[in-house]
Formats: structure tokens, sequence, C-alpha cells
């Protein structure tokens, strides 16, 4: 296997991953737009569509790109040593830790993206709309991030243990 190989299945599986998150954010593009029109007078509907758009379309390209143009990706960040062949003899152990530390900074990288969300909506109901701002929004990308965060630290010693229970 060439290190370009290691390279393309890398940006393709982070390409599955954000093809997820891109469902996710249409599905909410798609609530926030029938919503909306319910409230004309509190929000700002163009700018929260507008933006909810643009935000959208990114992660469409982005998904686009990490799946489609793989090997465009894989030449500016290859260099030409990395055409050669490898020997890639990982342990179950440090796969698993691999995974846990990705998994863990991909938790982190969007839970703060999603508090971001959430502090902008809880900064629009502090206007005076007269909408309840229910609490519970900001605890599941709290907890989120501390998840990621004790994935990330935690890494070693949870690859020792599913590597034993799998054993």
């Amino acid at each position: 296997m060439k290190k370009r190989d290691i390279y393309e299945i890398a940006i393709k599986l982070l390409g599955i991953y954000v093809a997820f998150i891109t469902l996710n954010q249409c599905k909410d593009f798609l609530a926030l737009l029938f919503f909306i029109p319910a409230y004309k007078n509190v929000f700002d509907n163009d700018w929260t569509i507008l933006f909810s758009g643009f935000v959208l379309i990114g992660t469409l390209l982005i998904t686009y790109l990490l799946l489609f143009k793989t090997q465009k990706i894989v030449k500016l960040i290859a260099q030409p040593s990395d055409e050669e062949i490898v020997n890639v003899q990982f342990s179950k152990k440090q796969l698993y830790q691999i995974c846990l530390v990705l998994s863990g900074i991909l938790t982190i990288v969007f839970s703060i993206s999603e508090f971001i969300h959430v502090a902008r909506n809880f900064s629009l109901s502090l206007k005076d709309t007269g909408l309840q701002f229910n609490k519970i929004h900001w605890v599941f990308p709290i907890v989120k991030v501390i998840v990621g965060v004790l994935l990330v630290k935690f890494s070693v010693a949870l690859s020792d243990y599913i590597n034993d229970k799998i054993k």
C-alpha cells in the first residue's frame, strides 16, 4: 500500500462523515424554512435563511470535494516520496487508538460549531420576542465536547480495554 492510498482512504472516510453531517444540516435547513414564516415579525428572516443556506452550501461543497475530488486533494497534500510502497503494520490496539483520537477530535470540532449555533439562538431569544429558550439546548454540545476530550485524553486506556475485550 502506498502512502497516497492511505491519504485517499482517510479523505474518503472524512467525506462520508461530513456527508452525514450535511444530511443533518439539510434537515435543519428545511425545518428552518418551514418554521420561520410562522414568526415573520420575530426573526430577521432574510439573514437567518441566507446564513443557513450559505452554511449548507459550504458543507455540500466540502462533501463533494472530499468524496469526488479525492485524487486532486491527494495531489495537493502528497509528496513525491509518497509513491513508495509502505508496509503498514498497525496493531489492533494502535488502530483503535487512532480511531478514538480521530473520533474525539471530530466530536469536539462539530460540537463547538453546534455550541456556537446554540449561543446564536440564545442571543436571538434574549431580544424581546416572547419566546422562551430551553436551557437543555446548552447541555448537548457541552456533553459532546466533554466526551470528545475524554476520548482523546483516555484513548490509550480505552484502546487497551477494547483490545482486551475483543480477544
